[in-house]
């Protein structure tokens, strides 16, 4: 039976209106088109039976045209690839790697060049500026969020991960005294296997063969750098008074980074940045704090400190107080085994500085390094590794307030 008028007014209405839209552009897309009946004058499963009368005339003659195929240009694929989410993880990671690399240098001149080696000194301010910075964004806080609810709920954790960050730092700059550089680079990568399965057990990560595939590659681009740099004598003394000891420092070291990436990622993740740093540098100023005291105290006290040792200590200062802040952001974005993997390439970087400030020899072997590891790193993150999600518990009040390679190792994030 044919609608009732009042219908079919209605319907005429709304087509009226559709054709004189029609008027003032080339073509009415198709599938809406279809919704009035101008696709298919026979019928149309909103409005019913069309006829040609109930067609507006101007729509007799619109054609539909097709989106352009044309081919996108080098300039529009190099802005894509820009664009994408991978590229930014992996350019982050570098930038961390660098910074990385800024600590190391800036350690090595002091020690080449003025005889200073304090690296639980430089570590511990550090710390202090981690809590100056972050315990005061904190403090703003309020609810759950504030820092006496944080030292509450979760302060002993972060006591046991900041001890965690401290002593690695301490144990793999040790290492350097009895073990060489090559055995400390290689045994380094001991954190990535036990990041991976630390992030296995405790974020429930996923991976596949792709994922393993990306570690071999960076792994192996490491292989090629410690063959350049064996056999370009960079590392220098090879005859180590105590290798087996050093080794086991190193080894330690390792697993302290990766526990400490990994609480971190999920600090991150469940939580927030501003609330881990905060832990973190309170945490790691009392314990470094104390070892300092013992370890160096005399020996800082004593030391020459002119204007270049000053402007070296306070570029590493900055270079790891960096480092902490936009680590974070990377683990956000990605894994701890991501930022491992990354910092694999700090190496390259400290003999682009080395080759200008310590007379490094070069070779291309460190090119070809540099290349697997950042295609492994690519290749890692076009399929990141599944993360059960964690979502932070909801505070009790809404309000807050927003926000080395060679000589000396790098004390701060895994190096």
């Amino acid at each position: 039976p044919p609608p009732p008028p009042r219908v079919r007014a209605d319907r005429r209405q709304r087509r009226s209106v559709l054709c004189t839209q029609s008027t003032s552009s080339d073509h009415i897309p198709s599938p809406l088109m279809a919704y009035v009946g101008v696709a298919d004058h026979d019928t149309s499963p909103l409005l019913g039976a069309v006829g040609d009368s109930d067609v507006c005339p101007s729509s007799a003659a619109v054609t539909p045209t097709l989106a352009s195929t044309t081919p996108p240009t080098i300039t529009g694929r190099l802005l894509d690839i820009v664009r994408s989410s991978v590229f930014r993880v992996v350019l982050f990671g570098q930038l961390v790697s660098l910074l990385t690399c800024g600590t190391g240098v800036t350690s090595q001149l002091l020690y080449s060049d003025y005889n200073i080696a304090v690296p639980t000194f430089q570590s511990f301010l550090n710390y202090a500026l981690l809590a100056v910075v972050y315990v005061t964004l904190l403090c703003k806080r309020s609810g759950t969020q504030h820092l006496i609810e944080v030292i509450r709920n979760r302060g002993l954790i972060y006591l046991f991960v900041s001890a965690c960050d401290v002593e690695a730092n301490f144990t793999v700059v040790k290492a350097f005294q009895y073990t060489t550089v090559t055995s400390i680079q290689l045994l380094d990568c001991f954190s990535i296997p036990c990041v991976m399965l630390l992030s296995w057990r405790v974020l429930a990560a996923k991976y596949t063969g792709v994922h393993l595939l990306a570690v071999f590659i960076c792994l192996g681009g490491l292989g090629v750098l410690v063959w350049a740099d064996a056999h370009t004598s960079r590392n220098g003394h090879e005859d180590a008074p105590d290798k087996l000891l050093g080794d086991v420092l190193c080894l330690v070291g390792a697993l302290l980074y990766a526990i400490s990436n990994v609480a971190q990622e999920l600090s991150v993740k469940k939580f927030d940045t501003v609330e881990f740093l905060a832990m973190l540098g309170m945490g790691g100023t009392l314990i470094n704090g104390v070892q300092f005291a013992v370890l160096e105290g005399h020996k800082v006290a004593s030391t020459d400190w002119g204007s270049r040792p000053l402007a070296l200590l306070f570029g590493y200062t900055a270079c790891l107080f960096a480092l902490y802040s936009l680590v974070p952001f990377l683990l956000q974005r990605s894994s701890a085994t991501m930022l491992n993997l990354s910092l694999l390439t700090s190496d390259v970087y400290s003999l682009l500085f080395g080759l200008f400030l310590f007379h490094y020899k070069f070779s291309g072997l460190y090119f070809v390094g540099f290349a697997m590891v950042l295609i492994g790193l690519v290749v890692y993150n076009r399929g990141a590794p599944e993360v059960a999600s964690r979502q932070p518990a909801p505070p009790e009040q809404t309000s807050t307030v927003a926000i080395n390679s060679g000589g000396l190792a790098a004390p701060g994030i895994h190096q």
